[in-house]
């Protein structure tokens, strides 16, 4: 199975417009499954999520990884 984004990429969580790092993977019957870790507010947030809620971060220089 080939997951579209891999252990310690980091990603953009869509909804609030944040970057995260995947720090886990899972597969479930509605598909690929990815544990995002973000800070917001101060908070650390670690949140089971799929796909289509994240997509690529930029890099620092604004290419996407």
């Amino acid at each position: 199975m080939q997951f579209k984004h891999d252990i310690g990429d980091t990603v953009k969580v869509r909804d609030i417009g944040m970057a995260g790092r995947v720090d886990a993977l899972s597969l479930d019957s509605n598909g690929e499954l990815y544990r995002v870790v973000y800070w917001n507010d101060g908070n650390r947030n670690q949140v089971w999520m799929y796909d289509w809620e994240l997509e690529p971060a930029s890099r620092p220089n604004g290419g996407a990884k």
